[in-house]
């Protein structure tokens, strides 16, 4: 059975998508378009729908999947460890925020700066087996945007419902460090010398869940779709550049297996 992953359009999930070929005929590339509507925590930022392309290549060591990519240092039955790289797409420009959801909390939208996005690597734990799959990523940012790390811990449990549909439940939990929830969610020293009030919020935990569908048709086709809540914490939610405690993301997607 071969995996792939989708990532992408600042996707903080990871979808596994299955072929159920053989061996023989296993396919390492998979094209497709797919489409992703998330509704962001940013304070006046509405909901967007963003539509990609998906090209994904998985080899025998090498792989990459939409903005991330890697490198199989080992991969067996039911554990695999991998090197990674891919694109933090949690950026926003300061022209993006809200006017008026700004001045509520005291902000003045023309005194602050870009979040940009950036690029994280590190490494990739994965185990398999009756009770499901679990996923531990350690990333850290290696373009120094933030000058911070991520600790990304999922479990899930495929419900085989069908030879060609599965749908896999699953939890999860993501430490951010203080410099990165500082860059991304505090006052920044630059903004604060122009005048804007102080935030600078601590390290912080955001707990998700969610649902993925998979979907295999006329052979080597397949649909994909992910619903998915994620919960912020109060040192996230309290601060001036936020106006939710939460956020959401729907995922649809077709793509042809090769």
């Amino acid at each position: 059975m071969k995996q792939f992953v989708l990532q992408g359009a600042g996707i903080a999930t990871v979808l596994m998508i299955s072929c159920n070929v053989s061996a023989d005929e296993r396919p390492r590339w998979g094209l497709g378009v797919g489409a992703v509507a998330s509704d962001n925590a940013y304070a006046g930022r509405d909901a967007r729908i963003t539509a990609l392309p998906v090209v994904t290549y998985d080899g025998e060591r090498v792989f990459f999947r939409g903005i991330e990519g890697g490198v199989h240092l080992f991969r067996g039955d039911w554990a695999r460890f991998d090197v990674i790289a891919g694109g933090r797409l949690d950026g926003i420009d300061a022209k993006d925020f809200g006017v008026n959801e700004l001045a509520q909390n005291g902000i003045n939208r023309n005194l602050l700066s870009d979040r940009d996005d950036s690029i994280d690597a590190g490494f990739r734990v994965g185990l398999n087996g009756r009770y499901g799959e679990v996923q531990l990523d350690l990333v850290a940012d290696v373009l120094d945007k933030s000058g911070g790390f991520e600790g990304k811990l999922r479990y899930g449990y495929p419900l085989n419902l069908t030879e060609s549909l599965t749908l896999t439940p699953y939890i999860g939990a993501n430490y951010l460090s203080k410099d990165l929830t500082q860059y991304y969610y505090g006052i920044l020293d630059e903004e604060i010398a122009r005048g804007v009030v102080s935030y600078k919020p601590d390290s912080a935990v955001t707990a998700s869940a969610g649902v993925g569908l998979q979907y295999r048709f006329a052979k080597r086709w397949l649909l994909i779709g992910d619903v998915a809540y994620k919960s912020l914490p109060d040192d996230i939610s309290n601060s001036p550049l936020v106006d939710s405690d939460s956020s959401a993301r729907l995922l649809i997607a077709v793509i042809r297996a090769f």
